[in-house]
Order: structure tokens, then C-alpha cells, then sequence
């Protein structure tokens, strides 16, 4: 026997029809629900509103029938399933949470053998084999798997945190980066052969003016005009005689 199906001790096969059967819920249409009332009505996809009278007597587990078919919710409370849903009611025999992660695990969406609408039968439903735990050892697996879910929950709110201690970070160095605090160290150590940054200034503008000029030769007087109104835009306090210049230059 593989080791997928070896029972855990005082375990037992069983089927879903047979352990944990499942009822149709009951149609609610928006308009006549009661929209002050304090009952959960559960769809497919879980809670749709709210009215003031339950169809359930106890905790219930909701099963998507249309729709979100093979989805799975749990109301603590007594509930009103509508009709695109099954429900199962709490008994002293099961533990609904247990039920809960196992049809979750299981996946009931791949049940659908529909072509035109999708859903759930019963007739597919039934039948599904599963290993049963001991209601003490359901009760014990729920308890670890919330323990567990707890501390996924809390990693996932950590790793947050340090995504927006990250972004903090990033936005500090590049600041440090753009005011040069970033080398201090670097520059202390001094660099003989490094260009000042004002020799770097001189030389690009000279570049740039030459560039003008050249431009001013090709383009005659008009282009002269407007070469001028465009780079007197961006002209910083180096380069006030550079459209004088150029104009001597063209003439």
C-alpha cells in the first residue's frame, strides 16, 4: 500500500456523503432581506448581506453550488445559506472547522463535470473518498493549523514592515548619494588625480558653446534667432556672453 493511502493510526476511510452530508440552501433575494438585521446570508463567494431571521440553527459551513463552486466558508453563527450554495449544520459527532480545511484542501471546484453553468452536484459530491481523524485528533489538528496560520499571518505583517523599512532605507542612501555624504569617506582620503567639478562645468560648457557655434555657421541668421531663444532659456551664469560670442563667431 502507497503512502498515500496508509490510514494514521485510529483513523478511517470514509466518504463525504456518508460523514458530512450537505443540504440546498434556500433562496433570499436582495430585495426582501432585512438590511438592519444581524444574520450573515452567505452565498458562493460568502457574505452577500444581512436579515433578520436564520436558516440555520447552529455553526454552519457554507459549500459554493454555483458560482464559486467548491469555495468553502464557516459562520460561527447561525446563518442563512441562499440558494447557490450547500450548507452543513455543527454536530457533537464532527468538527465543522476540520471540515472546513479539508474541503479546502480537497478542491471541490475540480468536481465540476458541467459544460454550460458551472457547479457543484451532489451525485459528484458524495462519493469522495477522505481519511478520517478521531473527533479529539480533529479538534487537536484544528488547533495547529490556526497556531500555524497565526504565525504565517504575523511573518506576512513582518515581512511588510521591513518592505517599508527597505523604501525608507533606499530613500535615505540616495539622498546621501545626491548631497555627496555618500563619499565623504572617499573624498578624504584625497584623490590628486580626480577632476574638480568645476574643471568637469568648464569643459562641458566649452564643448556645449562650441557645439552652438557650429550650429550658428550651418544655420543662418534665422536659425542664428532661434538657436539664440532656446539656449538663453537653460544659460546659467557662466555662460551670459556665450550668444554674444556666437554671433561673433557666425559674422
Amino acid at each position: 500500500m502507497s503512502e498515500e493511502n496508509e490510514l494514521p493510526n485510529g483513523w478511517a476511510w470514509t466518504t463525504l456523503g456518508d460523514i458530512l452530508p450537505i443540504q440546498y440552501g434556500k433562496g433570499l433575494v436582495e430585495t426582501i432581506r432585512d438590511r438592519g438585521g444581524q444574520v450573515p446570508v452567505y452565498g458562493s463567494s460568502g457574505v452577500v448581506g444581512v436579515h433578520n431571521q436564520a436558516l440555520t440553527s447552529k455553526a454552519t459551513l457554507i459549500i459554493g453550488r454555483k458560482g464559486s463552486i467548491g469555495s468553502v466558508h464557516y459562520s460561527p453563527v447561525p446563518c442563512w445559506p441562499i440558494d447557490t450554495t450547500y450548507f452543513v449544520e455543527e454536530s457533537a459527532n464532527t468538527d465543522l472547522k476540520f471540515f472546513l480545511y479539508l474541503l479546502s484542501f480537497l478542491k471541490l471546484s475540480q468536481l465540476d463535470k458541467s459544460t454550460a453553468i458551472p457547479g457543484l452536484s451532489r451525485s459528484d459530491y458524495n462519493p469522495v473518498a477522505i481519511k478520517l481523524a478521531p473527533l479529539p485528533e480533529q479538534q487537536r489538528i484544528v488547533a495547529a493549523i490556526e497556531q500555524q496560520f497565526s504565525r504565517l499571518d504575523a511573518g506576512v505583517v513582518a515581512l511588510r514592515q521591513a518592505k517599508e523599512k527597505l523604501k525608507r532605507y533606499r530613500a535615505a542612501v540616495l539622498k546621501a548619494a545626491v548631497e555627496g555624504k555618500l563619499t565623504e569617506a572617499w573624498r578624504a582620503a584625497e584623490h590628486p588625480a580626480t577632476e574638480p567639478a568645476s574643471k568637469l562645468l568648464e569643459r562641458i560648457l566649452a564643448e556645449r558653446r562650441a557645439k552652438f557655434c557650429r550650429s550658428c555657421r550651418r544655420g543662418g541668421a534665422g536659425s542664428v534667432l532661434r538657436l539664440y531663444q532656446v539656449f538663453n532659456l537653460a544659460r546659467c551664469s557662466r555662460q551670459r556672453r556665450m550668444s554674444m560670442d556666437c554671433y561673433k563667431c557666425h559674422i
